[in-house]
């Protein structure tokens, strides 16, 4: 047997019912840099669904016929407000085109009416129409008209008293009825112009002079 120590107690045998509970930590639980988690079990095994997946088709498309069709006039705007015109709408001018502008430049102002014919030399001596200067090809009837009432109602006075030449000679229209009355003869020292007088007046070959001669009843009694 071995020797004691003077004051030293013989250890303690602990009950085998009584379970001594471990110390704890010291800090929090979290905290304690000792304390590592143990892994649960269902993380050490890869997780399996419980029933097999469902297999997965492309969308079937679906024909425009099959959706309902709406008119367009169902998506068309209201009609916009009639307009009424004010007084400051009428009144402000509206700017045209170039072309527009233009042309009222070129026309001008607008100036009073015309008088008549009548009106405007109604007091004024009648006056013979002036020479004409160049060849027409085109005549109206008015043109010639006045051509044979030149040839019917005009007199040239005669150089040397009486007529001493032909009719035929001097291209002379013989007298004629002019709306179912006799023509006027020349008055004494006086005669009838010459084809070629009216030429030289109208500046109209003779020979179409002559022509209107022979037709004058057709284009004086024309409308």
């Amino acid at each position: 047997m071995g020797f004691r120590r003077a004051g030293s107690c013989p250890p303690a045998l602990a009950s085998p019912s009584i379970v001594v509970p471990a110390p704890e930590p010291f800090g929090d639980f979290h905290s304690n840099h000792f304390y590592e988690p143990a892994p649960s079990p269902s993380s050490a095994f890869p997780s399996t669904p419980s029933f097999p997946p469902t297999p997965s088709f492309p969308p079937t498309p679906i024909p425009l016929s099959a959706f309902p069709v709406t008119p367009s006039s169902a998506f068309a705007p209201p009609p916009p407000p009639a307009f009424i015109p004010t007084p400051s709408s009428v009144a402000s001018p509206v700017a045209g085109s170039p072309q527009e502008n233009a042309q009222q430049a070129r026309r001008g102002k607008k100036g009073p009416p015309r008088k008549e014919f009548v009106e405007r030399y109604a007091d004024r001596p009648y006056q013979p129409p002036p020479a004409i200067k160049r060849i027409q090809r085109h005549f109206t009837r008015q043109k010639k008209i006045e051509v044979l009432d030149y040839l019917i109602y005009h007199q040239v006075p005669v150089a040397s008293g009486g007529e001493q030449a032909r009719r035929s000679r001097m291209y002379i229209p013989e007298p004629t009825k002019v709306n179912g009355q006799e023509a006027q003869f020349p008055k004494p020292g006086f005669r009838h112009p010459t084809y070629d007088e009216a030429e030289k007046q109208f500046k109209i070959p003779r020979s179409t002079i002559a022509t209107w001669w022979k037709d004058k009843d057709k284009i004086l009694h024309s409308k």
